[in-house]
């Protein structure tokens, strides 16, 4: 029978070693897989993310199994422009979605990806609060220290 194949992105904003030695030391444990490892060092600007994107998505499209991902990226204007999407989400200022005055509705892809994105930028932490608190999570509850006039402001 022969291998699964599997195509393996390393991606980072420096040399990419440590994620490389990270990924190898993880896809090991994954025996009769060949992964097929693609690293892209040096990502240090959103048009390099999106070239990454598109080498990603042509893989996902290509291969038979969704390509995987190890990253190490922390540039900071990154972060900060998902953070800000993600507070104006939250503040109803953005909406992942609108319906346009024909009455069809469209997806923004870019604030989905910002979503999807906050997960890998955000640890997870300890959540404390109430019911089913405490709990250990990227997001905390947006509801945390709501009273009563605040839902009903809301």
């Amino acid at each position: 029978m022969p291998a699964q194949k599997r195509t393996v992105f390393v991606v980072s904003d420096g040399t990419g070693i440590t994620a490389e030695m990270l990924g190898h030391s993880l896809l090991t444990q994954f025996e009769g897989i060949d992964f097929q490892q693609i690293t892209i060092p040096f990502v240090d600007s959103l048009a390099m993310a999106a070239e990454c994107v598109a080498r990603v998505r042509a893989a996902a499209s290509h291969d038979a199994a969704r390509p995987i991902i190890f990253s190490t990226l922390v540039d900071a204007e990154v972060r900060d422009a998902v953070r800000e999407t993600i507070d104006q989400l939250d503040g109803g200022i953005l909406r992942v979605a609108s319906r346009g005055d024909d009455g069809v509705w469209t997806t923004h892809q870019w604030a989905k990806q910002a979503i999807l994105l906050s997960f890998r930028l955000n640890p997870n932490e300890l959540m404390v609060g109430d019911a089913p608190g405490p709990y250990w999570d990227k997001v905390p509850s947006k509801f945390t220290g709501w009273d009563a006039a605040r839902f009903e402001a809301a």
